[in-house]
């Protein structure tokens, strides 16, 4: 058997996390009956039950001063042979038993939200190389970096397989001179699917929406664009993103007489992670609240899948709502606060469709999205016709990993 751990990611709760933890775990068994896969994450006792059958790991990378030593520790374990050091430890035995580290940290290598950030993701990079076990990066949006730029290149240098799902970081990670192979893929929650259409009714229904009785079009906010809107749109001078997102919203159901669904792509851990409070917060400041719709249940990835799957069109700001979307063949006007987004969306022909979220003004996402209604059969086509290309690049990590511990 090849033992291989999914590492990287954050929260179960955050369904892009595990939408790509899913969609990788179940592809690699898939792929061969051989391999035992293993998810490592911060928080194991949320996420036993949700990622059963695959074992869950803690994982230490949070914590960045322990998290660091048992960095220390591994690689003395590598270079002494001495057992204890590993005795006892979870984490440490199932790196010395691992054939593959593959990272999943999707846009988290990445000083966007922080050096430390930046540095807690580099850490099980770091144990695996330490312990000498093969590393890979897997289907990432990577960059930008600033102080940590020099630890970033050493241990990207040293990794076995670099993939990225944009041609974005395709480039930063050229300029960055990294020796290791890299390779243009596809996200791994492009084959992520929906869940059975009996099931998608029965969750409606608990829910109280109609979607297939009228035209609808989703919408993912967070409390994550609304910090980057009032940190980087001149706009926050006047009014708080709850307030923006709703004259946007209002406007865009007035002009064109459909109702809005906000779908939650994040319940937690932290009550302040959750989307269905920031869907709540902008729909308190709607005039056309009794339009807007809010999934309230805690739902899984391919559940969330389901329901993008009935929309019209969908907007917002959580990339693998946006991903879901697509890949249903929905058209979508992203809100971007990084450079994943744009480099995904471009892949899909929707590149003149995202907002950056700092040069959004008022009436740009009504023009964006009765665009989208105006050219949606067209779109949808050209979408359609993408889809089972870029499932094929996403398929290609799978091969690669195939590859390597073989």
């Amino acid at each position: 058997m090849k033992n291989i751990i999914l590492t990287g990611t954050y929260n179960s709760r955050n369904k892009g996390d595990a939408a790509m933890e899913i969609s990788t775990a179940k592809a690699l068994t898939e792929a061969s009956p051989d391999i035992n896969v293993t998810i490592h994450t911060p928080f194991p006792d949320m996420d036993n039950a949700f990622y059963a059958p695959f074992p869950v790991i803690r994982c230490s990378r949070r914590r960045l001063i322990w998290g660091s030593l048992l960095v220390l520790r591994g690689l003395l374990w590598h270079w002494l042979g001495w057992s204890f050091l590993i005795k006892g430890n979870k984490e440490l035995n199932s790196y010395a038993k691992a054939d593959l580290v593959v990272d999943l940290s999707g846009d988290m290598q990445t000083e966007s939200y922080g050096p430390h950030v930046a540095y807690s993701h580099f850490i099980p990079i770091a144990l695996g190389l330490a312990m000498n076990r093969p590393v890979m990066l897997c289907a990432q949006s990577i960059g930008p970096f600033k102080f940590t730029m020099p630890l970033a290149r050493f241990l990207f240098n040293r990794v076995d397989l670099i993939t990225v799902r944009d041609r974005i970081s395709e480039d930063y990670v050229k300029k960055m001179k990294v020796a290791a192979p890299l390779i243009f893929t596809a996200d791994m929650a492009f084959l992520l699917k929906p869940a059975p259409d009996e099931l998608i009714d029965e969750i409606l229904a608990k829910e109280g929406i109609a979607i297939r009785a009228k035209k609808a079009c989703g919408v993912s906010v967070s409390g994550l664009i609304s910090d980057h809107f009032s940190r980087y749109n001149p706009l926050s001078r006047k009014m708080s993103f709850e307030q923006f997102m709703a004259r946007e919203l209002d406007t865009f159901i007035e002009q064109s007489d459909m109702e809005c669904v906000f779908i939650p792509h994040v319940t937690g851990p932290a009550t302040i992670k959750d989307d269905r409070i920031a869907a709540h917060k902008v729909v308190q400041n709607m005039k056309n609240a009794n339009k807007a719709h809010i999934i309230e249940g805690d739902y899984r990835p391919d559940e969330l899948k389901g329901i993008l799957k009935r929309l019209w069109v969908h907007t917002g700001a959580r990339m693998h709502a946006s991903i879901g979307a697509v890949t249903s063949g929905v058209p979508v006007v992203p809100i971007a606060y990084s450079h994943k987004t744009l480099g995904v969306m471009i892949q899909f022909g929707l590149k003149d469709y995202v907002i950056d979220i700092s040069r959004w003004q008022p009436g740009m996402l009504t023009e964006n999205l009765l665009k989208l209604l105006e050219n949606k059969s067209k779109l949808s086509t050209l979408i359609v016709s993408r889809i089972d290309l870029l499932k094929e690049k996403s398929q290609e990590n799978v091969n690669r990993i195939l590859a390597i511990i073989s």
